[in-house]
């Protein structure tokens, strides 16, 4: 069934007590925008706090869009697995002195 003829057949019901539908109407209205405001406004609250956040990595990383950050993130984790990798103390066990230690990147 379609809406209209929905409405034909109720249109009885509805003539009869318009105050009644009205007021039922409206009160479903309410309590559907109560509940929506609620989460719209949480999720505007999120939106603008994840907002905050990209601009303040912008800023501290000096990136111009999150494909930037995701380069230099990239490059960073590289160097610190490339540094996971060293052997610190076997390079430690082969020199004779403190002058043969290689400088640490």
């Amino acid at each position: 069934m379609n809406l209209l003829q929905i409405l034909k057949d109720e249109w009885a019901l509805v003539s009869g007590a318009p105050f009644t539908i009205a007021a039922i109407t409206v009160a479903i209205w309410l309590v559907v925008r109560l509940i929506y405001k609620d989460r719209l406004s949480s999720a505007k609250e999120l939106l603008e706090l994840k907002s905050s956040q990209l601009t303040e990595i912008q800023d501290r990383t000096g990136a111009k869009s999150p494909e930037d950050i995701s380069e230099r993130l990239k490059k960073v984790e590289a160097e610190l697995k490339e540094l996971g990798e060293t052997d610190y103390l076997a390079i430690y066990n082969g020199a004779k002195s403190i002058s043969d230690l290689p400088e640490l990147p």
